[in-house]
């Protein structure tokens, strides 16, 4: 594997993680890094929450985590909670430091303010270890930095290109094409 880093842009939606998911499968690589998720905490009435747990934890364990961030649909707000990138997300990004090869799913604006994340992802891409990672299509100084990043490409998801981008992928992180 080369020392790629690619990172997926694109709508809501357009198939990004399942990109990943699939390369991930196809590939037989067991990566680390972590993943979002969203889920209800059903201590806090049933709130919308977004969560970031390990690459590999079960869709259904994300409540051992605590959120990074609650979303309220009714002001179509969200309120991230940077001490928990900047703790927990850093442990994660720490304990990937040196794998073959790492997801990032995904960057966005919820972590403007987690400056020990932030500096935690740079620090990566800095790395030698292969980085398959969701950056969202919006302007921050962060999101910015990273595609800006002299290791970073950046490709669009499209409805015309998702089918094809797990093979690409195999063949840009030099695994082969997929079974």
């Amino acid at each position: 594997m080369g020392g790629d880093k690619i990172f997926l842009t694109g709508e809501v939606r357009v198939g990004k993680t399942t990109i990943i998911e699939r390369f991930v499968s196809d590939a037989g690589i067991a990566p680390r890094g972590f993943r979002t998720v969203i889920g209800r905490v059903a201590s806090d009435g049933g709130a919308d929450c977004v969560f970031l747990v390990p690459y590999g934890t079960p869709p259904d364990a994300y409540e051992d985590y605590p959120p990074v961030a609650e979303r309220d649909k009714r002001r179509f707000r969200v309120t991230p909670f940077p001490q928990v990138f900047d703790t927990l997300g850093v442990r994660v990004l720490r304990e990937s430091f040196g794998a073959a090869f790492i997801v990032m799913d995904e960057l966005g604006f919820m972590e403007s303010d987690a400056l020990a994340f932030r500096a935690e992802v740079m620090r990566h891409l800095d790395g030698a270890a292969p980085i398959l990672g969701v950056v969202k299509p919006r302007r921050t100084a962060f999101l910015d930095e990273i595609r800006a990043h002299a290791s970073v490409e950046v490709i669009e998801v499209t409805e015309g290109n998702r089918d094809a981008l797990p093979g690409i992928l195999a063949r840009r992180f030099d695994l082969g094409s997929p079974t």
